[in-house]
């Protein structure tokens, strides 16, 4: 939500600092230093357990937003603090990932799980642009104070509430290499960070897209926003759809790059034609970021902490290309996000290839010895 909100007030900083440059850096900082720093939160995480990442990602977090609030205007310290905003919103991302991978035993189990937390996170997003953004023209010191302090005190009261947040204390820290990141398996993350970057990727440069194509079908601006909001919801709806599910296929991108190539045979016949079809590719977008979770919590097992900061943090990068597809001469831009769809049909193939000959590395190696009658051991296929 906050995110949002401080990108959507864009026009706000180019009036405080009078330069697009420091402008869209101001907005820039915060997801380029959670991307660049962002993978510390999987090992803070292992070595000091998830609810003590927890409070010093949300306690950064609420610092950060609160000094923003304090010194908005002065450029300086806005590029500073955005840093260590963006530092701290990395782990704010990153630790709900690993506490919900840790505390699921199942896989159907982790995909609902994270679908929630996606549904929230879009929740958060819809109303991004009213709460946050809309605050930043009328009152920008108040709403950024008040984001700051009511995000602490709903946590601290989470914590009285739950006495020691029983589902964070699944991490056992005393086990030495077992939340580790195997030696050369960093590549077990390679496809689910691919096909969460491309969602990324589709997602943000639709959101650029939609109240674009609204405001020139209508020519009012509110329906532009109106219509980022009615996409947004339609983002939700995939996700939730497909969180009630663990299975993954190629079949949500097929129909999403097919569906995107219909829109731009569509650009013909005018704007609202375009932004119907938009609306509904929504849900397949929405059910790819799901589809990339899913992906993400098979890879990690038996190294949360760092497979799931890592992948909670890398796939943002998608979300700094979106808006540059904008540049793109229109109606090229939907062929471009088709062929983005189309890369992930590939690195879903390729992955369900992957878990069909090779069983995952935890189970490879429980299955290396087993135990038979007597003192004998013997070797398991694998």
């Amino acid at each position: 939500m906050t995110e949002v909100g401080i990108a959507s007030a864009y026009p706000q900083f180019l009036g405080w600092y009078g330069s697009s440059l420091q402008a869209s850096t101001a907005i820039a900082i915060g997801p380029l230093a959670a991307v660049t720093a962002g993978w510390l939160w999987g090992p803070l995480t292992r070595r000091f357990g998830v609810e003590r990442a927890a409070g010093a990602a949300l306690t950064g977090w609420c610092l950060g937003t609160a000094m923003l609030g304090l010194f908005y205007q002065h450029y300086p310290a806005v590029a500073i603090t955005r840093f260590a905003h963006g530092f701290f919103a990395a782990g704010f991302a990153a630790v709900p990932f690993i506490a919900l991978t840790k505390s699921a035993g199942s896989t159907p189990e982790r995909a609902r799980l994270l679908g929630r937390l996606e549904a929230t996170a879009s929740a958060g997003s819809l109303c991004g642009p009213i709460a946050v953004g809309a605050g930043l023209v009328l009152a920008p010191r108040p709403v950024l104070l008040v984001t700051a302090t009511v995000t602490g005190l709903l946590y601290a009261s989470a914590r009285r509430a739950s006495g020691r947040l029983d589902l964070l204390q699944h991490t056992d820290n005393r086990q030495p290499g077992v939340a580790r990141l195997p030696r050369g398996r960093i590549h077990l993350l390679a496809l689910p960070i691919a096909v969460a970057s491309a969602a990324a990727l589709l997602l943000s440069a639709s959101e650029t897209l939609v109240p674009t194509v609204a405001e020139a079908a209508f020519g009012e601006p509110l329906l532009g926003k109106g219509a980022a909001m009615l996409f947004e919801v339609t983002v939700l709806v995939g996700i939730l759809l497909k969180a009630r599910s663990a299975t993954v296929s190629p079949g949500t991108p097929v129909w999403l790059t097919a569906l995107l190539l219909a829109t731009w045979a569509l650009h013909r016949f005018g704007e609202p034609a375009i932004l119907g079809s938009l609306l509904v590719a929504g849900i397949g977008i929405g059910a790819l970021v799901s589809i990339g979770n899913t992906l993400a919590t098979r890879s990690t097992r038996g190294f949360e902490e760092t497979g799931m900061g890592i992948y909670a943090t890398l796939r943002i990068t998608g979300s700094f290309a979106g808006p540059l597809v904008m540049n793109l001469p229109f109606p090229g831009i939907l062929v471009t996000l088709a062929g983005v769809s189309a890369v992930t049909v590939l690195a879903i193939w390729r992955s369900l290839r992957r878990d069909d000959n090779h069983p995952p590395a935890v189970e490879r190696k429980r299955l290396a010895v087993r135990p038979v009658a007597g003192n004998r051991v013997e070797a398991g296929r694998g």
